[in-house]
């Protein structure tokens, strides 16, 4: 049986997983599904003191912010874009209290990280002195920071995604507790896209959840395993990485399943995407950012029955 991620939260019997396949493989009896190429593998990222690496954000001129969970030891990581360490430094004192499950940088270079012990944001500046600190909710795992520089934060224990200004002041929240379709019973991670509209992933309900910029409520999928984390790349698509499944998966925009990826993948935790389409997913049991490179370039195939099985083998 695979360890748990660190009682954050429960894997899921493969029973469940296992009707959520059903309920596909029954779908394309009556519809065929395109996809195009597989993302692909581009390499890792690592260095020497990068332990159980969780958060992780995009500098503005290129390059990674991540963050690092040797307990006692946490820090943030800076790569530049050749994937070299270039900066390490240790989260403000006199406490943090982690782990850095959600770490977001802004277009200054300034970055966010959580602190779930504290339910605390943290802004710093890209050397790590600390900015400002203000409520990030009840257990803030996960954050991200629009194009007018407005942070969102997701709350797993408020079950809701918040809206603030880059000092902490609430303008608006997303989601709240239930089973209904637009709530969450758990939030692991979120992402905001280019259009302003919010993605949740509910490893729990077993959904991602979409709301548009104002807040409304846009539409909700469930994809094939309990979601950790969701980004949207430059061609529009979802992509979901899956702690449990050691998987990612490539989506449309309105929820249909494109295709998997990343087999291989360790204990995957967190994933972002540039503008290039280099789509970067941290690995938390070897100690690794795994690369891989959207394809636009190849036509489309269909998604059939035996592609699924695959997925599954």
């Amino acid at each position: 049986m695979r360890r748990q991620l660190r009682g954050e939260f429960r894997p899921f019997h493969d029973a469940m997983r296992l009707t959520l396949i059903l309920g596909v493989i029954h779908s394309l009896g009556s519809a065929r599904i395109s996809a195009a190429a597989a993302p692909v593998f581009q390499g890792t990222i690592t260095s020497p003191t990068l332990c159980s690496p969780r958060g992780i954000a995009l500098a503005p001129g290129g390059g990674l912010f991540v963050g690092s969970d040797c307990h006692a030891l946490m820090h943030m990581e800076q790569f530049n874009a050749a994937g070299e360490l270039v900066a390490s430094w240790p989260f403000p004192t006199p406490r943090y209290g982690g782990p850095p499950n959600g770490v977001a940088v802004d277009g200054s270079g300034n970055v966010y990280v959580t602190d779930p012990t504290v339910d605390r944001v943290l802004k710093c500046t890209s050397s790590g002195a600390l900015i400002a600190g203000w409520s990030g909710g009840q257990s803030p795992i996960d954050l991200a920071v629009d194009g007018s520089g407005d942070v969102y934060v997701a709350e797993s224990a408020g079950r809701q995604v918040r809206k603030t200004t880059p000092g902490g002041v609430v303008l608006a929240t997303f989601g709240g507790a239930g089973s209904t379709p637009g709530q969450f019973q758990y939030v692991s991670g979120m992402t905001v896209d280019g259009s302003g509209r919010v993605y949740g992933a509910d490893p729990v309900r077993m959904r991602v959840v979409r709301f548009l910029a104002n807040g409304t409520f846009d539409m909700e999928f469930a994809p094939l395993s309990p979601p950790t984390d969701v980004a949207v790349g430059l061609d529009g698509n979802i992509y979901v990485v899956s702690f449990e499944a050691q998987q990612a998966y490539q989506y449309s925009p309105s929820g249909v399943l494109l295709q998997s990826f990343g087999h291989g993948l360790d204990e995957a935790f967190r994933i972002v995407i540039d503008s290039t389409g280099m789509i970067y997913i941290t690995e938390q049991g070897p100690n690794r950012i795994s690369k891989f490179q959207i394809d636009l370039s190849t036509p489309a195939t269909p998604l059939t029955f035996g592609r699924l099985k695959a997925i599954y083998r």
